[in-house]
């Protein structure tokens, strides 16, 4: 049985102005080729 995931932290002030700018940050360039070469290795072909 799984066992129950704790409590969400509460973000507030700097670290929450931190948070939400880094979620809204564009993908870098070679983290987007790393996951096209990952995406493409994955498939397999019948």
């Amino acid at each position: 049985m799984a066992k129950p995931i704790g409590n969400t932290p509460e973000l507030r002030g700097k670290e929450a102005t931190e948070f939400i700018e880094n979620m809204f940050k564009p993908i870098p360039e070679e983290k987007k080729i790393i996951k096209h070469r990952l995406a493409k290795q994955r498939k397999v072909l019948f």
